[in-house]
């Protein structure tokens, strides 16, 4: 400690240590470019991504705020249809597996209003 406090030492904590408390995301998903503009089902997008179809339709049940407007400007429907771009930055953006994850969830990009393109 100097005598105007602070230290010659380091105040971090030992990296190992904090590793259990550290955030869990699942991996990002990247599907091929050409593939951003498609229109899909959810269960075509769970084809799309190569994960069982239920992991994603088990969003419209368990947070159906979540997901984006269909193609055509709606909510979810039966057999809805959605441009595989917006889907994916729902899925990428999803929360880890734990109590309280939805605190951790950031804020959804279509949630603001678009800019035209």
């Amino acid at each position: 400690m100097g005598d105007k406090g602070g230290g010659g030492g380091s105040a971090l904590y030992d990296p190992a240590k904090l590793e259990p408390y550290r955030p869990r995301r699942p991996a990002p998903v990247e599907p091929a470019r050409e593939d951003l503009d498609r229109e899909v089902t959810l269960g075509g997008f769970a084809r799309l991504i190569g994960v069982d179809g239920r992991s994603v339709t088990q969003i419209k049940d368990d947070r159906p705020d979540t997901l984006p407007d269909t193609v055509d400007g709606r909510r979810w429907y039966p057999r809805a249809r959605y441009h595989v771009r917006d889907l994916l930055l729902m899925w990428n953006s999803r929360p880890g597996q734990g109590s309280g994850s939805d605190r951790r969830r950031p804020p959804l990009p279509w949630t603001a209003p678009r800019a035209e393109e």
